[in-house]
């Protein structure tokens, strides 16, 4: 883990990410109508609490500001300091006192602070970050973390292997109509085109994803897809820093039994007019 965070993360993605991601350019950041679905979940996480503590797996400031916005003190943790600082440049809530971070290691959480001393933790994807066998000792970790009954809330993606596969003209379709948008379109390629099998490795659970925006940039390049001017400079800027980027995914089996072990499943939240919902829900998960 050492290794994929300091190296994998901290010099090919976090630098130029925090910038990118800083400016809304080149941004995955949750949409309106999937930051609904964290607040439904939090609302409920944080109903009745004093004083509540949240934790924030990574430096997404719509989590961050989400938190403070329904009163909670908030600690985003990433092994990027770069991403801390510069995320937290774009928050509503910024200069707010409720507003704390810490730069540290996902997997080495409960050697730092202390156990059961958080009401929630959020993520926007951040497991699809780890490697596959550390998801356990990630979890692990969440899970000591929380106050009994304490909420893990995260938009994690997964692999439904009878999912069916798409051409160039159904993504185009599903693009034009808004099922997919154009950092989603990235992932679908890599998971539910026609082309899956030269981007994930069943292995090891991995989307390389550069490759897929390869793929993607000679379909432009050639005329074979389309964006509009707002989403090709978007992925312009994509392309910069996320060409090392790799996604981890497992099937949802694999995901379901793992979770379970430290997990209760509240609710699996989707937003039935974006197709990637499917497979990268918000989970609404209850410490055991």
């Amino acid at each position: 883990m050492e290794k994929h965070t300091k190296i994998g993360l901290g010099r090919s993605w976090s630098q130029k990410a925090a910038a990118s991601r800083a400016n809304r350019k080149a941004s995955s950041a949750p949409l309106p109508l999937e930051l609904k679905k964290y607040e439904f979940a939090l609302r409920q996480a944080l109903k009745g609490k004093r004083s509540p503590k949240v934790m924030v797996l990574g430096a997404t400031p719509e989590l961050r500001d989400l938190a403070i916005r329904l009163g909670a003190t908030c600690l985003a943790v990433d092994i990027s300091q770069d991403m801390l600082v510069k995320m937290s440049e774009v928050m509503k809530y910024k200069n707010d006192p409720k507003n704390l971070i810490a730069r540290g290691d996902w997997l080495k959480l409960a050697e730092i602070f202390k156990s059961g001393g958080f009401d929630a933790i959020l993520a926007d994807a951040s497991l699809n970050n780890v490697p596959y066998k550390f998801y356990d000792l990630a979890l692990k970790n969440i899970w000591q973390l929380l106050k009994p009954g304490g909420a893990f809330i995260t938009r994690h993606f997964v692999y439904l292997f009878d999912k069916p596969k798409d051409g160039i003209e159904e993504m185009q379709k599903k693009y034009d109509s808004g099922r997919l948008n154009w950092v989603w379109l990235v992932v679908h390629i890599g998971s539910y085109s026609h082309w899956h099998q030269q981007f994930y490795n069943r292995k090891t659970n991995t989307y390389l994803v550069g490759r897929g925006i390869k793929l993607l940039d000679g379909w432009l390049k050639n005329k074979k897809f389309k964006f509009n001017k707002s989403d090709l400079e978007k992925f312009e800027n994509l392309k910069l820093h996320a060409g090392n980027v790799n996604h981890v995914v497992a099937a949802e089996n694999e995901w379901l039994a793992l979770i379970k072990k430290y997990f209760t499943i509240k609710d699996r939240l989707v937003v039935q007019k974006y197709e990637w919902m499917e497979y990268a829900p918000v989970w609404h998960l209850r410490k055991k």
